[in-house]
């Protein structure tokens, strides 16, 4: 079971895994350490998979984009930014 084998079976094109507002705090690096578990054990097919990642005034996001390059292997297509505002947050 699970919501992500689930999306990966769905009709969708494009699956978005989150990282940032659907997480608590205190659940940030093992919600990442998922993440990457389902990026190199689910068959996503030929869907987009991005992730979206905490914002750039966050603690988490440069974890986020280093661990998910390292330990995701090539499933991951792109990530979400959020809370872009100008162009320093990106």
């Amino acid at each position: 079971g699970g919501l992500i084998p689930k999306a990966a079976k769905s009709a969708a094109d494009v699956i978005v895994l989150d990282l940032e507002d659907s997480v608590a705090p205190s659940q940030k690096d093992t919600a990442r350490k998922n993440v990457i578990e389902a990026l190199r054990e689910v068959d996503f097919g030929n869907k987009t998979v991005a992730v979206r990642i905490n914002a750039s005034d966050t603690t988490f996001q440069h974890k986020d984009i280093a661990d998910l390059i390292a330990q995701s292997g090539e499933r991951l297509d792109m990530f979400v930014l959020p809370m872009v505002g100008n162009a320093s947050d990106i």
